[in-house]
């Protein structure tokens, strides 16, 4: 609204010939200034017409803003997405994901949907503005917009065409990216060993030849993207050129030339910034696509579960249990087993004879392909499995502590703790005299993944954080199998502390940990082959014995 007054104030600066005034909306000016009270002249129209056109450049910030706003709120919910439903997913589809996939879409792939988004409302607002700025000039001159509306319209072609090509790149790029972050989360997880060794260099210079690759593809859609760009600016203003060399043969006055210059120089930019706009959009579509499709299969795999709540203290029972990734070959095989309420149940076996898939039944991160698992008069189908889980509390071989305290940590699982319970936990799991030693105590920092601590301090502070939730359930799997004897001495101690206090289920190879148990679980690849305590299964001089004598 702004720009076009400037045309009406330019005619009332040529007072000496005011009936050559040839605007044909400048009555529509005069009778829209007597209706506001104001006095038509030059000043009072340039005034007015700068307060439309700051007022027009305060909407374009508000506008900006705006859109910024609803890409961070987008980004958030990309983000929350992606990790809310990460853990709400199966075991099955979370063992087969990749790592470095997780990484990508949380710190990459959410801004970079985001901005798909944003700059589709860019475009929109650049639209608004190029059809504006059109329907101005054709009230100035329809044929010099006619012109260059096929003008516009032929660059606007060549950006479409080009568009597709930056969208199969960027298909490329996004893809390349994913397999960089994977390489990365590698890296990381197994820095130890290769800095302990020479074989880092062999797998740097492949990372390294990713990040080559990576920022290649990245430079590949910033050169085709900025030329595009460019050539889009260069076209605009050299058809503004024209119309000044041409303005006699065109058969416009000077006041016209001088308003279709200012049109024509706000619609250059604006149809550049609607043909960036969508170019960006082609490069961001595969990021957007990629993110989508990772939020559809985060929710395809949703984990099902039942609607019956856990009973504590009833006992868990398999019912001829088998299990196999594939039906041609089952990791278990018609297990019958039971787990009573405050007793020690302890399943032991050599490597891959099924004692972890077995343990993953009873969490119900698998699920039988044949047989009931039997959580007190509940089938497992029927379970809600997080009012299981709830109750539990888990130790693995593989101890994976937080950056930060050793305090942090302990309570990670337990923010609300007390110093008493802090107190209570740290006696449990045999770690006083660890702090004793530590320079800060329980305000010690221990390092990512508790790098400054051994390893058997660590599964001391994974016990420690178990506890702290107060569980009902304690599950031990393979968490001594890597220990010094001293250290598995100390767990040993504690396990035994919490002897018919606690549901304690041990999954080992190492008989020395089960000793005490109320129940042993003998596997021999894929069947129990026989159960009872370990006194009773010596006596029977079968495969508890063999490995007894063998581990003597």
């Amino acid at each position: 609204m702004g720009i076009p007054l400037l045309l009406p104030a330019l005619e009332y600066l040529r007072t000496d010939v005011a009936d050559e005034r040839n605007l044909g909306y400048i009555e529509y000016v005069e009778k829209f200034f007597s209706f506001v009270g104001l006095e038509t002249n030059f000043f009072s129209i340039v005034i007015v017409a700068a307060i439309f056109i700051f007022t027009g450049q305060l909407m374009v910030l508000i506008i900006e803003l705006f859109n910024k706003r609803v890409q961070i709120s987008l980004i958030n919910n990309y983000m929350h997405e992606f990790i809310s439903r990460y853990y709400e997913a199966n075991w099955s589809w979370i063992s087969d994901d990749q790592s470095g996939k997780f990484h990508s879409a949380v710190s990459r792939e959410a801004g970079g949907a985001s901005e798909a988004h944003l700059d589709s409302q860019r475009v929109f607002t650049s639209l608004i503005y190029v059809i504006v700025y059109t329907g101005i000039a054709l009230l100035l001159s329809a044929s010099i917009t006619l012109w260059a509306a096929i003008f516009f319209g032929c660059i606007l072609l060549i950006n479409i065409k080009y568009a597709d090509k930056i969208n199969e790149m960027s298909k490329v790029w996004n893809q390349v990216s994913i397999s960089l972050s994977s390489f990365i989360s590698s890296l990381t997880r197994n820095k130890k060993f290769f800095k302990a060794t020479s074989n880092y260099r062999y797998y740097i210079d492949i990372v390294l030849e990713k990040v080559k690759e990576a920022n290649k593809r990245n430079w590949d859609l910033t050169l085709v993207g900025g030329i595009l760009n460019t050539f889009t600016t260069m076209t605009g203003v050299f058809f503004i050129i024209l119309i000044f060399l041409l303005h006699s043969y065109l058969n416009i006055n000077l006041s016209e030339l001088i308003i279709l210059l200012l049109v024509f120089n706000q619609l250059a930019p604006q149809f550049s910034k609607l043909s960036g706009n969508y170019t960006r959009i082609s490069q961001k579509i595969p990021i957007h696509q990629s993110a989508n499709n990772r939020i559809k299969e985060l929710k395809e795999n949703m984990e099902l579960t039942g609607t019956k709540d856990f009973v504590s203290l009833k006992p868990i029972r398999f019912d001829n249990v088998s299990f196999g990734y594939n039906k041609d070959k089952m990791v278990l095989k018609n297990a019958d087993v039971e787990i009573q309420s405050l007793c020690s149940t302890a399943i032991v076996g050599g490597s891959g004879a099924g004692k972890s898939t077995l343990l993953d039944l009873f969490l119900g991160l698998l699920k039988p392909v044949s047989g009931v698992v039997y959580y007190g008069d509940i089938r497992h189908e029927d379970l809600n499995i997080a009012t299981l889980r709830s109750k539990v509390a888990y130790v693995s071989q593989e101890t994976t502590l937080i950056d930060g305290s050793l305090l942090y940590n302990l309570k990670i699982t337990n923010p609300k703790a007390s110093k008493a319970e802090v107190k209570d936990v740290c006696l449990k799991s045999q770690i006083n005299e660890m702090i004793n030693e530590l320079p800060d105590g329980l305000d010690t920092e221990i390092g990512e993944n508790g790098i400054k601590l051994s390893g058997g301090q660590r599964q001391r502070v994974a016990l420690g954080r178990a506890l702290m939730t107060n569980p009902e359930i304690l599950i031990l799997d393979e968490a001594t199998s890597q220990l010094d004897s001293e250290t598995e001495l100390f767990i040993q101690r504690a396990i035994k502390g919490l002897h018919k206090k606690l549901t304690i289920i041990i999954v080992a190879h190492r008989l020395s940990t089960v000793r005490f148990a109320d129940t042993i679980y003998v596997l021999e690849k894929g069947r129990i082959v026989e159960h009872g305590s370990y006194a009773e299964l010596l006596e029977q001089k079968g495969r508890l014995y063999a490995l007894d004598v063998l581990q003597h």
